[in-house]
């Protein structure tokens, strides 16, 4: 029996790991995605190649900016009305989502498109690789509207249960990149990678829409475009955004200091210190996404046990990641060259230890992805975004080139690393101070906490008997009215029986959470098959089921939602 949040199974813990394997597909062929272009020019045509792209890289980033502010705004924000038990109001954020992704990325690509004489201006870029980035520029130009609208599918898909389609879409995304990138490069050069890029945002589009001829899809269209709304959709988005608008920004000011300053070639290293950002990005932003589709359910119930639950399974996982990828980068670093092409001792010796150097990054990067996750989901959006743009852009480019000017350029890569440890550091002796009545890191409000009980059992007989004796001891101790706590028992016991019932031996998790409030608030969430219990109309298979439905209808205020794919019933007393 687990009534907090210790190390055994909870129903949160499983979903987070349900979550964390796509979260992981995702990552791994987002990060392919992204360094494939890199391995492909590098190793075909050269490191000249490789230095176009990564001079053209920054504009990608503001594509995957503006992609994600809509797709993870849509996407939080019907996370939070499904956690109200609206999916009206969560099917009105998709369908304005669409609008919005299809709309903006054919203006993107128009603007891209009609800027490309302003952007490819750069007089101290050599003639050889301006040619380079005027023959991949093109594709860059067709990618925003692909990109998005399948970010946005992925994310909301996602979001409602759908990870088998989401984890198919990833696969064809990636097959078809490789294939057609390597095809293409054959006869148009560098292009031929950014054609392969659009390419596989089709694919991955064509296998997500399956998803709505299926018995599971959750959405219908509402045509919705509300400037309020938008607001706050891209409000919520700013978080998962933010990054690839801070990882432009690092680009455009230090390609152009480096230039200056180191010469071309120190371009090289950075196109590759640039890939172990995108890293960071990606590997860390893994168990953030994985949480995130939980903790803005359970802040939209008001849930703090089950934010809780979840945070700490996220906290496991992110240290995890974090000590792996330090070790990995240390370990690997002197191979890591040869993988871009790059075949010059000078170059290699150098671009190994600013590799090192940067390494040191990975000690904060999976808390500072995770927390600015964790407190925009709670409602602390000016904290989430100023630890963001202090640890990813502004002390790290201070650092960068305050460091240069003591140790040449190994002082630039030392110094990204050292400014998002220090600012880390700094941010959380700033939150323990001023938030000191609040629990730490969590900043949850401790007086409601402990006006919360929450419980995970296994789904059997035994679980659910042991679960009904928790909850009545508890809540007699609390001094409970025995009418309410008779009332909820019977709930319990009937609704999670049927789950018993209907889940015939396999595996699974009930989550029992009760809120201490005036009326009594009772949620039931479990992994089994379908089960409303609150719906008196469906014909009942058996007796326990008849039984269930006519308690489970019986209370006014009671109502079954659909969360990430798993049963919810919300009870009042």
């Amino acid at each position: 029996m687990n009534r907090t949040f210790v190390r055994e199974k909870t129903f949160a813990r499983d979903k987070f790991l349900g979550n964390m394997k796509i979260a992981v597909m995702s990552m791994i062929v987002t990060y392919v995605t992204s360094l494939l272009d890199f391995f492909l020019v590098g190793q075909v045509i050269g490191e000249k190649a490789l230095q176009a792209f990564a001079l053209l890289n920054p504009y990608l980033s503001i594509i995957f900016f503006v992609s994600c502010l809509i797709s993870a705004g849509t996407s939080v924000m019907l996370a939070f009305e499904v956690g109200k038990g609206s999916r009206e109001n969560g099917n009105r954020y998709f369908s304005q989502g669409i609008l919005l992704t299809v709309v903006t990325g054919l203006l993107l690509g128009l603007i891209l498109f009609l800027c490309k004489d302003l952007i490819l201006g750069n007089k101290n870029v050599p003639t050889e690789i301006m040619q380079m980035m005027n023959d991949y520029y093109l594709f860059i130009c067709l990618l925003p509207v692909w990109h998005m609208v399948g970010e946005l599918l992925f994310s909301t898909i996602w979001n409602a249960g759908g990870d088998r389609y989401c984890g198919i879409s990833m696969i064809a995304k990636l097959l078809v990149n490789i294939v057609t990138s390597v095809v293409l490069m054959k006869y148009i050069g560098i292009g031929g990678t950014g054609l392969g890029t659009v390419l596989g945002c089709m694919a991955g589009i064509i296998v997500l829409l399956f998803y709505f001829r299926s018995p599971d899809n959750v959405f219908h269209w509402h045509w919705s475009f509300q400037l309020k709304s938008i607001y706050k959709m891209m409000h919520y988005g700013t978080r998962d955004a933010m990054p690839y608008l801070y990882t432009a920004a690092l680009q455009f000011f230090m390609n152009l200091y480096l230039l200056r300053y180191f010469g071309s070639g120190s371009i090289l290293i950075f196109s590759v210190i640039m890939n172990i950002e995108n890293l960071y990005l990606t590997v860390f932003n893994a168990p953030s996404s994985a949480v995130s589709v939980l903790l803005t359910v359970f802040v939209g119930e008001g849930n703090r046990y089950g934010v809780l639950k979840s945070m700490k399974t996220a906290e496991r996982m992110a240290t995890l990641e974090g000590l792996l990828t330090i070790f990995l980068l240390l370990v690997f670093a002197r191979w890591i060259p040869a993988f871009f092409g790059i075949s010059e001792i000078p170059d290699i010796d150098a671009t190994v230890s600013a590799i090192r150097l940067f390494a040191l990054g990975a000690l904060v990067y999976p808390y500072t992805m995770l927390y600015t996750t964790y407190y925009l989901a709670i409602q602390r959006v000016y904290l989430s975004m100023r630890m963001m743009t202090m640890q990813i852009l502004i002390m790290p480019v201070a650092f960068g080139v305050l460091l240069s000017r003591l140790f040449g350029l190994n002082g630039v890569w030392l110094g990204l690393s050292l400014g998002s440890i220090v600012t880390f550091i700094l941010d959380a002796l700033i939150i323990k101070y001023r938030h000191h009545d609040k629990s730490f890191p969590h900043l949850l409000n401790l007086d409601k906490l402990n006006h919360q009980l929450s419980y995970d059992v296994p789904i059997s007989q035994e679980g659910v008997m042991s679960l009904v004796d928790h909850v009545e001891a508890d809540l007699k101790r609390r001094g409970v009215d025995p009418k309410k706590i008779y009332r909820i028992m019977l709930m319990i016991e009937e609704t999670e029986m049927l789950v018993v019932e209907r889940n015939q031996g396999r595996d699974g998790i009930i989550q029992c959470d009760i809120f201490l409030e005036d009326p009594i608030r009772l949620i039931l969430r479990d992994s089994g098959p379908y089960s409303d219990v609150t719906d008196q109309d469906s014909v009942a298979e058996s007796f326990r089921a008849y039984s269930a439905t006519m308690i489970g209808g019986s209370y006014g205020a009671g109502r079954y939602v659909i969360a990430w794919g798993n049963n919810r019933t919300v009870c009042k007393f």
